[in-house]
């Protein structure tokens, strides 16, 4: 697949050491597969770096972002880490990449940061996780409503907002009303009459 841009994410450590490594043939970029789905070959962290390193061929830094640590690798001749020191908070954007099981990335860019800027971060990084803690709790729920007019549909050859409402509630579903007309507008459900559902197959 090809990439016509390279968007830089914002994203926990954590979420760049427990994805899924895709590695592609050709020009295409390699990536990885966060927990949303998200196709990532660019990354962009803050952490603090815990220690500088040097490998045989190549230069780096493990930096920490609370929600775990990684390796940040160069194989530049020039030493981009020369001016960092253990302690130090750093912006990186950089490509994931993977050796067998182990993750780490090839930074493109690396600076120096304040403390203020990781706080933000950590703050943003809250956010997408509520976010989308919020968007999988409506698919839950649309999915938990469906199956209730879907029952009732199948037994009673079509479902009564009424009965579709009380048993939603018995399930922990307060807002059913809501969630019905979410089902009508994407066209998972109609209206036969006031009131009675049929799903769309």
């Amino acid at each position: 697949m090809a990439f016509e841009r390279q968007i830089a994410y914002k994203i926990p450590i954590k979420e760049i050491l427990n994805a899924e490594y895709v590695k592609q043939e050709g020009w295409d970029p390699n990536y990885i597969i966060d927990s949303s789905g998200r196709r990532i070959s660019k990354v962009n962290v803050i952490g603090v770096v815990l220690s500088k390193n040097e490998g045989l061929n190549f230069k780096s830094i493990t930096v920490d972002d609370g929600t775990g640590n990684i390796e940040v690798r160069s194989f530049e001749e020039d030493d981009v880490f020369s001016r960092l020191s253990v302690g130090d908070i750093v912006l990186v954007i950089g490509k994931p990449r993977a050796f067998g099981s182990e993750k780490y990335i090839i930074t493109g860019i690396v600076k120096k940061v304040t403390e203020d800027s990781l706080k933000l971060r950590k703050l943003e990084l809250k956010l997408i996780e509520m976010k989308k803690s919020s968007s999988a709790e409506k698919t839950n729920k649309s999915e938990e409503v469906f199956s209730i007019i879907k029952e009732l549909d199948e037994k009673k050859g079509s479902a009564n907002i009424n009965e579709v409402i009380e048993k939603a509630e018995k399930r922990g579903i307060k807002d059913s009303e809501e969630v019905i007309k979410i089902l009508l507008e994407n066209g998972d459900i109609f209206e036969i009459s006031p009131g009675q559902f049929k799903i769309i197959e």
